[in-house]
């Protein structure tokens, strides 16, 4: 009896998915990139014919709706706030990217004898970086509040646009033998004003109505994926992309009380659809042919992995960031983009490109994903190789310690932001990497100072500032043996150093590598509560009760 295509579709589907677990285990037994792992399980099932060329479109179409659901949550998550506070940096670091690596890649397709409409295809398509990827890793890191993943969502953001004006540009070749710019000035008003709508129904309408939904958890579900997809149809009526709709519905929930929860939710189904976009991006290996395309293909895999990097590292230390906030912003934008998939295969479809070219182009981008994703997920590896070959500059914009403060405190969030509470007039310096954190000290009055504990500059402000005390409030190990290694070999500080440790055998390593003291909220809290409650002390309890009190109203 004959198989039905539903049949055919759910097996292929079950070993799609079978094979991409089983290639995943691997990965993370050696500790490699997931997205490289589904990546080389596309291509292995290409391989054995698995996913056969008439059946891949339907996991493109699959990975095209992850793209809308990775785009929505950027829309609901994003903190709009916080992004201008490197907004201009985004916009200086992306056009000025994006300018340099278009001219440098329509150089290199010049050289590798391309014509020059097709050279000029391949500037625009290593111009870019795959926001999929870098958001998708950045999540995975917990760094999207961190200065540098600040900086590279609002590069990212700022090439999205730019893209969408590109496309548009293409889509002008269609209709005669040049760009119509009357489409295309068109379209991109009809998305300004798209965006300031959803920014309208966001404030005024949405959030109402998602709270009322909330009351139901089924129905909140069922509602936040039915307005997803509503304003994904308007948006292709309006002549935009499904990504674009996707991103714009985000925003309209950002302001919901919901958000963090619908989140939550909608994570798992974004990242199956990732899955099998990753995965019919891997299926496209068996489409080149590598004896004619190895050359050019590493030839522009090494471009963008070097030079996008280096371009983005170049610019921000020219705006006076520190090195560490430069080179791991710059690792992450070192892939070519989906986007450049699409590009290569409308400049195919207008006769623009040979499809010679655009299988060259498919595995570049491929390759550079697999080789980028690695780079990211191994970026403070990274950056302390490249650490031992930088020269420390003079020029430091960024923030220089000069003056000496009583207390050094290290990250000021929820466990810092309490301690802050009861300095009292201690002169107090705060050091931490998330924009947000330093918008709201700045505006307590409170000096701060950009910079992330694993810069060697910033240990060199600490020690600059000679501090009675050092505090910090990092959970993270390493980072913490690195402060009480440097702190001991400075011989100008002798200053009580606290470090904060997640575990019992952290605390002990970090009392042997010279902790003054240890804190381990846990047992400190533990240990309180139990003291009370053997000593029957009331009072105390209710004191706790009216401070918490307190900093509650003041804080919600």
């Amino acid at each position: 009896m004959a198989q039905t295509p539903m049949e055919i579709t759910i097996q292929q589907l079950a070993i799609v998915l079978a094979v991409a677990a089983l290639v995943g285990g691997f990965a993370r037994l050696f500790r490699l990139p997931m997205i490289f792992a589904y990546l080389v399980a596309g291509a292995v099932l290409a391989g054995t014919g698995v996913v056969p060329e008439a059946t891949s479109g339907l996991y493109r179409l699959f990975g095209e709706i992850g793209i809308m659901f990775l785009l929505f949550l950027i829309g609901m998550e994003i903190n709009y706030s916080s992004l201008r506070l490197v907004g201009m940096t985004a916009i200086v670091v992306g056009l000025g990217q994006i300018v340099i690596s278009a001219v440098i890649g329509t150089m290199i397709g010049i050289l590798l004898g391309y014509p020059p409409l097709t050279a000029g295809y391949l500037g625009v398509i290593m111009a870019f970086a795959s926001t999929v990827v870098v958001v998708k890793v950045l999540s995975e890191k917990h760094e999207m509040n961190s200065l540098h993943g600040k900086i590279i969502l609002g590069i990212l953001l700022m090439q999205d646009f730019l893209a969408m004006v590109a496309l548009v540009t293409l889509a002008g070749f269609d209709a005669g033998q040049g760009v119509n710019a009357g489409s295309m000035l068109g379209t991109v008003m009809i998305a300004v004003l798209f965006f300031v709508f959803m920014l309208w129904v966001g404030r005024s309408f949405v959030p109402r109505v998602m709270h009322e939904m909330a009351h139901v958890q089924e129905l909140m579900f069922v509602g936040t994926i039915a307005w997803l997809f509503i304003v994904a149809a308007v948006a292709t009526k309006l002549g935009l992309s499904i990504e674009i709709g996707g991103f714009l519905a985000g925003i309209a929930l950002a302001n919901s009380s919901e958000q963090f929860h619908l989140s939550n939710r909608m994570r798992p189904l974004r990242d199956f659809f990732l899955v099998l976009l990753f995965i019919s991006l891997g299926t496209s290996l068996s489409i080149a042919n590598l004896s004619t395309v190895i050359g050019p293909v590493i030839v522009i895999t090494l471009a963008v992995v070097l030079i996008n990097p280096l371009v983005v590292t170049i610019i921000l230390r020219f705006m006076g960031y520190h090195h560490r906030t430069a080179i791991l912003s710059g690792l992450h934008i070192s892939q070519l983009s989906e986007f450049s998939l699409v590009v290569a295969a409308i400049g195919a479809r207008l006769g623009h490109m040979d499809p010679t070219i655009v299988s060259t182009i498919t595995l570049a981008a491929i390759v550079s994903i697999g080789i980028s994703s690695f780079l990211m997920l191994h970026s403070e590896t990274v950056y302390r190789f490249m650490r031992r070959y930088i020269r420390t500059s003079t020029h430091d914009p960024e923030r220089k310690v000069q003056a000496r403060y009583d207390v050094v405190m290290i990250g000021a969030h929820r466990l810092g932001r309490n301690i802050l509470r009861n300095l009292g007039k201690t002169k107090v310096l705060v050091i931490d990497y998330d924009p947000d954190v330093i918008a709201r000290l700045q505006r307590e009055g409170i000096d701060v100072s950009y910079g992330d504990i694993g810069d060697e500059e910033v240990l060199d402000g600490i020690i600059r500032a000679r501090p009675r005390v050092v505090l910090s409030t990092s959970p993270d190990l390493e980072d913490n043996i690195g402060i009480l290694a440097t702190l001991r070999l400075a011989t100008k500080v002798r200053a009580t150093v606290i470090v904060r440790a997640e575990s019992e055998r952290d605390a002990a390593k970090l009392y042997r590598a010279g902790a003054d003291f240890v804190l381990l909220p846990h047992l400190m809290s533990g240990l309180s509560i139990g003291d009370v409650l053997r000593r029957k002390d009331s009072t105390m309890m209710k004191r706790w009760r009216t401070n918490d009190l307190k900093y509650l109203h003041e804080n919600t």
